[in-house]
């Protein structure tokens, strides 16, 4: 019960200081110029029509027996790479997932494999996952991670303090387990 406080108390703190986020570029992010939401309003025969929120009926190659252990087995494979293993790790990742993070991590994967910047900087991270919480106020399913991670590389990379961050996670039951159907770095 200790264990489960501290780990509320942790991702509330980092929370806070997250929303001034750490101003690293996001390997894991999409560039502003091809950023898009799976469920943002789109305009057909000049009408605004709501968009439908992203569904994916497939099932991860491994469901979680529970959601903490699915957002754990996340975390720690997108927290831990190099500018070589990018890539791979993203189509791990999407095989792992479901819905809008698996599809995230798919279209990732073949943005990681042509980052010349990645590449150039030899860019490497390594994380620890620090704590998975709850949500209490938001959608069912959802939860807080806070990693504490540390990237290294050439140039702009170059002894860069570790970080904390926090990661708004929901979960969905699939095939007899949980995946991940939603990972949204918060910093």
């Amino acid at each position: 019960m200790r264990r489960r406080r501290l780990a509320v108390l942790v991702a509330t703190v980092v929370l806070g200081f997250a929303t001034t986020g750490c101003g690293l570029s996001d390997p894991y992010g999409r560039s502003s110029s091809t950023r898009s939401s799976a469920t943002a309003p789109r305009v057909v025969d000049n009408e605004v029509r709501p968009a439908q929120p992203y569904r994916d009926t497939s099932v991860p190659a491994a469901p979680a027996a529970t959601p903490e252990l699915a957002i754990e087995r996340f975390a720690r494979l997108y927290v831990n790479w190099t500018y070589r293993t990018l890539a791979a790790h993203r189509l791990q990742l999407a095989r792992m997932a479901v819905g809008a993070a698996a599809a995230e991590q798919r279209r990732g994967a073949v943005e990681s494999a042509h980052d010349y910047e990645l590449a150039q900087g030899r860019v490497a991270n390594t994380g620890q996952l620090v704590a998975v919480a709850v949500r209490r106020r938001g959608r069912a399913g959802q939860y807080v991670v806070v990693t504490r991670e540390t990237t290294t590389g050439a140039d702009t990379y170059e002894g860069l303090p570790p970080a904390y961050h926090v990661t708004l996670v929901t979960v969905a039951a699939v095939g007899g387990g949980w995946a991940v159907s939603a990972w949204e770095p918060q910093s």
